[in-house]
């Protein structure tokens, strides 16, 4: 069965904001008696603004992936003009995507950045995706001189400097599953990502709330192809 590119329902899909949280959630149990309509609004409203975003990540992942899953969109194919750097979780993306634009392999960590960048220079991509971490941190590189911070300064500006023009994202590390050590400087090392994207200008992308157990390979680590869909509509909500 041909996929059919639905740009608008995509765009649609991706829109999340509070308040259409709470719009959303109101109309999913229209029509009520007055009374009960206010209730329900009532008990929004005070609910905290990340409960209601992530029920609306949650309904929006859920229909892009049976979306999907019938053939009737085929994510992939909104990216455009851009460029994955990454390490074994971003490999699988070749499968999907252009080979040439996922810069990505195994054992790899951001300071590998280099090899990518006459590449880069020659691609000048409009939004590069960075997506390393489980092996920055087995390197404990936030142990080195100037700490994780000062390493992913220095190597994305080194790709600044070759794409003067391209948006730079940085995809949130996810976590793996029952290794609660690991986890804990996973959590140090998003947070300083989320420093290191306020002060330079770049883009975080938070994933968090796609670490379900579905979405794992048995080894806890990397990822099915079911969540590879998910993923690029996050990345592509950011590009907005």
């Amino acid at each position: 069965m041909n996929k059919i590119k639905i740009r608008g329902k995509v765009r649609w899909i991706l829109a999340g904001t509070a308040a259409a949280a709470g719009i959303g959630l109101c109309i999913v149990f229209w029509p009520r008696s007055v009374s009960e309509g206010e209730k329900y609004i009532k008990e929004q409203e005070q609910k905290p603004v990340e409960e209601l975003l992530g029920t609306l990540a949650r309904k929006r992942n859920a229909e892009i992936k049976a979306m999907n899953d019938a053939g009737q969109l085929n994510v992939f194919d909104l990216l455009d003009s851009y460029a994955i750097l990454g390490d074994s979780r971003a490999v699988n993306f070749k499968n999907v995507l252009e080979p040439e634009r996922v810069m990505a392999d195994i054992g790899v960590k951001i300071t590998n950045i280099d090899q990518y960048i006459d590449t880069l220079k020659s691609m000048q991509p409009q939004n590069i995706y960075i997506m390393y971490g489980l092996n920055d941190i087995q390197s404990n590189l936030n142990g080195l001189e100037g700490g994780y911070g000062k390493i992913v300064k220095d190597e994305l500006n080194k790709i600044k400097e070759a794409c003067p023009q391209a948006k730079i994202f940085i995809i949130g590390i996810l976590p793996v599953q029952g290794n609660e050590a690991m986890n804990g400087q996973i959590a140090t090392y998003n947070e300083i990502l989320r420093q290191e994207c306020e002060k330079n200008g770049w883009i975080y992308i938070d994933t968090s709330d796609l670490a379900e157990e579905q979405y794992y390979e048995q080894d806890g680590e990397h990822f099915t192809a079911a969540f590879y869909p998910l993923l690029t509509a996050r990345m592509l909500e950011a590009a907005q």
